[in-house]
C-alpha cells in the first residue's frame, strides 16, 4: 500500500482458525520497511474467510496485539451462497461472508511490524458520533459533527 509519502506498508494476513477457539481469529500483520516510525498510517486488507465462520459482519472487530479494540471498518466484498439453516434477512437467506475489507490506523514502529486480529467476538464498539446521510428529494447532507454539507441536487 502506497501513503501519501510514498513508503510501502506490508499487510500480511494470517489466518488462524483454530476449531477449539469459541472465536475466529485473523491475524493482520503490518510491517514497515522504509525505517520510518509511523503513528496512525492508513491499512486497508482484503481477507479471505473459511466457509460458514462469519455471517454478520457487525460481529467483526479489530484488536491490538494487546487485547484493545481499534477503530476500524469492514466492507463485505462477496458472500457465499445461502444454503439452508443460515440467518434470514428481509425474508432472504443470507450466505457467509467470503471476503471483506478491513479499513483500519496502524501504529509500527521503524523497521518493525504491528499485529492485529480480526475477530467475530463482536459486536465492535458503537462509534460515539457516526457520520449522518440524508437523501432528501432536492439535497443530500453529510454531517459529521465538526462539518455539515449540503449538496444539491441540481
Amino acid at each position: 500500500m502506497k501513503t501519501g509519502r510514498n513508503v510501502l506498508l506490508a499487510a500480511m494476513v494470517v489466518v488462524c482458525l483454530c476449531p477449539l477457539a469459541s472465536a475466529m481469529d485473523v491475524a493482520l500483520k503490518v510491517q514497515e520497511t522504509a525505517g520510518v516510525a509511523r503513528a496512525a498510517d492508513p491499512v486497508r486488507s482484503g481477507i479471505p474467510l473459511a466457509p460458514g465462520a462469519v455471517t454478520d459482519e457487525k460481529k467483526l472487530r479489530l484488536l491490538d496485539d494487546k487485547g484493545a479494540e481499534v477503530d476500524a471498518q469492514s466492507r463485505v466484498i462477496n458472500r457465499r451462497p445461502a444454503s439452508q439453516g443460515q440467518p434470514v434477512s428481509g425474508g432472504q437467506p443470507v450466505g457467509d461472508i467470503e471476503w471483506v475489507f478491513v479499513d483500519f490506523l496502524a501504529d509500527v514502529p521503524a523497521n518493525g511490524t504491528a499485529v492485529y486480529h480480526l475477530t467475530d467476538s463482536g459486536p465492535a464498539k458503537a462509534v460515539d458520533k457516526p457520520v449522518r446521510v440524508e437523501d432528501s428529494p432536492n439535497d443530500i447532507t453529510v454531517d459529521s459533527g465538526p462539518l455539515m454539507v449540503e449538496m444539491s441536487k441540481k
